[in-house]
């Protein structure tokens, strides 16, 4: 049940994504905005460039540690390995607590803004 859900939130994220903004590629990312950064992320996500997606959702989480999409695509990662590369435990158990992690920032944010309908539709 949690892999479904988590699915349907990784969905989710992918159709709220589609609101980011494209940043140059010759930009450094210290001058790209936390959008742009996010937008870089999940691209690097997509390419299947795991180093790159999860050194910026790294620095997204540290810049802004309530916003839990950071936290939820780097999740994504060992999800991808587990069910593309093998299926090993220590990829399903980090994909557990990067998920749990992401599932806590998100509940903290709903209980802050109940209105917020991105978390809304991340914990549904």
């Amino acid at each position: 049940m949690t892999v479904i859900r988590l699915a349907w939130l990784f969905i989710a994220c992918s159709i709220i994504s589609n609101d980011l903004y494209a940043a140059p590629t010759d930009v450094h990312s210290d001058s790209l905005s936390y959008e742009q950064k996010l937008e870089e992320g999940i691209d690097a996500f997509y390419r299947a460039d795991w180093v790159e997606a999860k050194a910026l959702f790294k620095e997204l989480r540290q810049e802004k540690p309530d916003d839990s999409r950071a936290y939820f695509f780097e999740s994504m990662i060992p999800f991808w390995k587990y069910y593309f590369g093998g299926r090993t435990k220590q990829t399903a158990e980090q994909f557990l607590s990067k998920s749990q992690e992401a599932i806590k920032v998100s509940k903290q944010k709903l209980n802050k803004d109940s209105s917020d309908t991105t978390m809304v539709l991340m914990l549904s």
